[in-house]
């Protein structure tokens, strides 16, 4: 089984169907008739078949044996009446979204995302053992986010983000916990570690809806850009905070042209407010835990 699943859904299933479209791991391919089924099972690789209440106990002997069927039912009285399984086919039958979810996570085998997602394109920075790729979310929800293009990490890794927030770049660590493809393109999924209280309620608080205003590309600080500037004119050592000179040290060319505002890509200049975060919060992080240890 792949990262991602494809669901074949036959008929209205009410408000299930709201619940399994705000999950970005799976694909829907939703039928209004039996023949529409049909010819997603033909021509696509179907994971498991959902029928909705209108069609249950009336299709289920016509589908391959081998595919995982999912019935939803309006009554207990309805779900009596639909044979549970001839040969290799297993049908269940359910009435209820968390009933749902779980079969789906069985026969699929993904881990399906409990927390509601809004769809989120923002810039986000991300470190891999001190590699530096930029990158754009797909989604956010308050556990974790999607980013798109994401650079090659096995599911476990834990890596830095910065996630330009419309009420702020945060700095998150997060681990990868799955890959999969939505419309062709390549999806990774992530879950927060360690939030703290102020960046989990600056999550919520866009998840939630409560901003009214968007943030575009956001200027370095001028205080900020000058001390960068003067650290990477000087032939010598000066005086500066540890974190802003290891910044300095990491910035590729096409990024030192734009600190100097010179003529460069969108993408060097749109990543060095996020790569300043980074570095700030990095050390910031790293003070505190030195002095936590004992």
């Amino acid at each position: 089984m792949g990262t991602a699943a494809t669901i074949a859904v036959l008929g209205d299933l009410g408000p299930f169907q709201a619940e399994l479209q705000r999950h970005r791991e799976i694909e829907l391919l939703i039928s209004g008739t039996f023949d529409e089924l049909a010819r997603h099972l033909s021509g696509d690789l179907v994971d498991v078949c959902v029928i909705g209440p209108s069609y249950a106990g009336e299709v289920e002997s016509l589908l391959p044996e081998d595919l995982p069927v999912v019935t939803l039912t309006a009554s207990a009285e309805q779900a009596a009446l639909i044979p549970h399984g001839t040969g290799q086919r297993r049908v269940h039958t359910v009435d209820s979204v968390e009933s749902l979810v779980r079969l789906l996570e069985q026969h699929t085998g993904i881990k399906m995302a409990k927390e509601p997602r809004i769809d989120l394109q923002v810039a986000a920075a991300i470190t891999i053992e001190g590699s530096r790729f930029l990158r754009e979310t797909t989604d956010l929800s308050k556990s974790g986010v999607g980013i798109g293009r994401f650079p090659e990490a096995i599911v476990g890794r834990m890596v830095e983000l910065v996630i330009d927030l419309p009420n702020g770049p945060r700095w998150l660590k997060a681990e990868v916990v799955r890959r999969y493809n939505r419309q062709g393109e390549p999806i990774t999924g992530l879950v927060f570690r360690e939030l703290d209280e102020e960046t989990t309620e600056a999550i919520a608080e866009v998840v939630e809806g409560r901003l009214e205003g968007t943030a575009s590309i956001r200027p370095i600080p001028a205080d900020d850009l000058e001390q960068l500037r003067a650290i990477l004119r000087s032939s010598s050592t000066i005086e500066a905070p540890r974190w802003m000179l290891d910044l300095a040290s990491e910035l590729t060319p096409l990024e030192i042209t734009a600190v100097h505002g010179g003529d460069a890509p969108e993408w060097a200049e749109k990543g060095l407010p996020l790569w300043l975060t980074a570095a700030r919060c990095r050390f910031e992080h790293r003070g505190a835990a030195s002095k936590a240890s004992p």
